[in-house]
């Protein structure tokens, strides 16, 4: 299936909360090496392909930069859309509850 993901979700995750670190994503990783064709992170992602036919599940490229040091790394997300089952209602429980009481 296919869905919308807020991407900036998991850039705390991705940082580990370095506030320094900025985290922006790409479709390939030669963009992302090439800080070329970011996805851009004030749109929300919807995971298909240029033809409109869903990807699930999907690798991102993430690149993290270090405003600081200026260090650059590479790692990866993997989105995936779970669908959600349909529910089934189940048969009535009957509950019998029989108190017999016997005179003496």
């Amino acid at each position: 299936g296919m869905t919308t993901f807020d991407l900036t979700q998991k850039n705390a995750e991705i940082t580990n909360g370095v506030l320094t670190q900025g985290v922006t994503y790409f479709l390939t990783e030669q963009d992302a090496q090439d800080n070329t064709n970011r996805i851009d992170p004030d749109t929300a992602y919807v995971n298909v392909d240029p033809n409109g036919n869903p990807i699930n599940p999907q690798v991102l490229y993430v690149r993290v930069e270090d405003s600081n040091s200026a260090c650059v790394s590479f790692t990866t997300l993997t989105i995936k859309v779970i669908s959600n089952p349909n529910p089934v209602t189940p048969d009535p429980i009957v509950l019998c509850d029989y108190n017999i009481i016997v005179p003496p």
